[in-house]
């Protein structure tokens, strides 16, 4: 099997905020995409995506991981199968070299479907601290991240968060 992760504590008031902040809004997804593309060819991985970590549902806009199961109208997969769902519960970066080798990951249905064999995701958080989602790379080989490059990813999701309160206004 595989371990989901549990809801963190104050859940609510944290789906409420993403719900109100206005990043699930459609008209971000170019800003999405291109943040994904360039941490897809930042870190030379396959995959890259914003997770936006709702009640049940985890929103995945402009994501280059697409599931066959996905439709278009709403990209995403259930939370209880979402590695980001760790991150919105540590409230903490994650990264895990090697799925395979992680009891919590190893036979996640959504994994082994994508093939995904490395992760790595930094919390979205709110100027309050709330994690609204991650920002996270994944590819189809185990590998590593040193120091440096976590700095990178993290930089980067700050970055998407600064664009986002331009244009939002969120918290």
């Amino acid at each position: 099997g595989y371990l989901p992760a549990e809801l963190p504590a104050g859940d609510d008031a944290r789906v409420q905020l993403l719900q109100h902040s206005g990043a699930l809004s459609p008209a971000h997804l170019p800003t999405y995409k291109q943040v994904v593309m360039k941490a897809a060819n930042a870190f030379n991985v396959k995959y890259a995506q914003v997770s936006l970590i709702d009640h049940d549902w985890v929103h995945t806009p402009g994501s280059l991981l697409v599931r066959p199961t996905e439709t278009e109208a709403q990209p995403g997969l259930p939370r209880d199968i979402s590695i980001c769902s760790y991150v919105v519960r540590d409230g903490e970066s994650l990264v895990v070299e090697d799925v395979a080798r992680d009891p919590r990951f190893a036979d996640n249905p959504a994994l082994l479907e994508a093939e995904v064999k490395f992760y790595a995701g930094v919390p979205l958080k709110s100027k309050k601290g709330e994690v609204l989602g991650t920002l996270c790379i994944m590819h189809d080989t185990p590998r590593t991240m040193d120091s440096d490059e976590m700095h990178v990813l993290h930089e980067m999701a700050d970055d998407l968060l600064d664009t986002l309160r331009e244009a939002n206004k969120i918290a």
